[in-house]
């Protein structure tokens, strides 16, 4: 490139982590929401239980949908543009199911694994919130928006100087 940095500048690498932590935060919403149904089909449990499980479902379709960047969402909920409110909303969806946890051991079959993988799920989503938050206070998205823009004009004089630079 004109300036002399490397294709993998520190911009690249931050942006493709941002990208990685998405996907990841996604996936994992994806598996909490299936394994809260999956549960509400398996197991029968009494009306708090069954909302608790439901409300996670539909929190961890609004996770799917600030991790898609859906506009529409952007507009209802503008607090999911500010990474520590993300990160407090992803925190209290992870914890959500914990609140309702059963002791893994007495179940057996299918269940057992639905409830091993919602506790996985719960976790990992608790520790997600925390890792937003943590961005979130130390302004990580203005660096994420910053790899965005230096990475989008990395392209774009390639693609004006004919293509991928050698030796890069």
């Amino acid at each position: 490139s004109e300036d002399g940095a490397p294709l993998h500048s520190c911009d690249a690498i931050a942006l493709r982590f941002f990208q990685t932590v998405g996907v990841v935060t996604g996936a994992v919403a994806v598996l909490s929401a299936m394994t809260n149904g999956a549960a509400l089909v398996l197991q029968p449990a009494e009306f708090k239980e069954c909302a608790l499980r439901f409300y996670t479902m539909v929190f961890s379709a609004l996770v799917i949908a600030a991790e898609m960047d859906v506009k529409r969402l952007q507009v209802d909920m503008s607090v999911m543009d500010n990474w520590f409110c993300r990160g407090l909303f992803y925190l209290f969806v992870g914890l959500l199911p914990m609140s309702f946890a059963t002791d893994h051991e007495e179940t057996a079959g299918a269940l057992s694994l639905v409830l091993r993988a919602e506790a996985a799920a719960s976790m990992v989503m608790a520790l997600l919130g925390v890792l937003y938050a943590l961005m979130g206070i130390s302004c990580m998205k203005h660096v994420k928006e910053a790899s965005i823009i230096v990475n989008h004009h990395k392209k774009r004089r390639m693609n004006q100087d004919g293509g991928w630079p050698l030796g890069t």
